[in-house]
């Protein structure tokens, strides 16, 4: 499977367990390139990272283990995104900007039920985005960055059009709707609470051959 990812966050901590979230979603079988968002949420010239998050409403980091942070292959990137940018718009111009096999899209075929027979398929998105943010209360934080926790089949998706005709979509996994599609989520305060789930490089997104870097966040 090579469509492309685009994944969306608030900070950037939930960066690098959100990529390797990808290996267990997708069963190991996802080979397309990898988009990281991280969409601005304040008004200032930059927003507070994660760690000035914790700093301000004084959350006691508690990580449990020091683990081994991501060196990214060639085909991931991360970037920002403007703030107020909606998730349609965001996926679309990525992949209008992605230059990759698989871009073009896939037509799900007749025997997909619940009215995605047809519908061509441009790539998937994983949104990771902090509720409420910016965060201003400290029972907030222990569940400020998230990353799915399991194998994702289609019925998990939702459809949402990106054009250029309308049957044109990506499908969309959101933490917004965990509870209405009842897919487990890992939540945490830091980027080390999520890497003890994720602890290891994964091959399809990382470079093997980089010196390892370790995450103490």
């Amino acid at each position: 499977m090579a469509l492309p990812v685009v994944c969306v966050v608030s900070y950037e901590e939930g960066v690098c367990p959100l990529v390797r979230s990808l290996a267990l979603a997708f069963a190991g079988h996802h080979r397309g390139g990898v988009h990281v968002q991280v969409q601005r949420y304040g008004f200032g010239e930059v927003d507070a990272t994660m760690a000035e998050v914790r700093q301000d409403l004084r959350y006691a980091q508690q990580s449990a283990m020091a683990t081994v942070a991501c060196t990214y292959a060639t085909h991931v990137t991360v970037r920002q995104s403007r703030r107020g940018e909606s998730l349609a718009a965001l996926a679309r111009r990525v992949l209008d900007g992605a230059d990759e096999v698989g871009a073009g899209g896939v037509e799900l075929p007749a025997t997909c039920g619940g009215g995605g027979a047809g519908l061509r398929v441009r790539g998937f998105v994983v949104d990771a985005r902090t509720p409420a943010t910016p965060l201003r209360d400290v029972r907030a934080v222990p569940t400020a960055l998230a990353a799915p926790a399991q194998t994702l089949s289609l019925e998990d998706f939702r459809a949402v059009a990106v054009g250029p005709s309308e049957r044109d979509v990506v499908l969309v996994v959101s933490r917004e709707d965990a509870d209405a599609k009842a897919v487990h989520w890992v939540n945490g305060a830091s980027e080390s609470d999520l890497l003890v789930t994720y602890p290891l490089p994964v091959e399809a997104y990382e470079d093997m051959g980089a010196g390892v870097r370790w995450s103490m966040l």
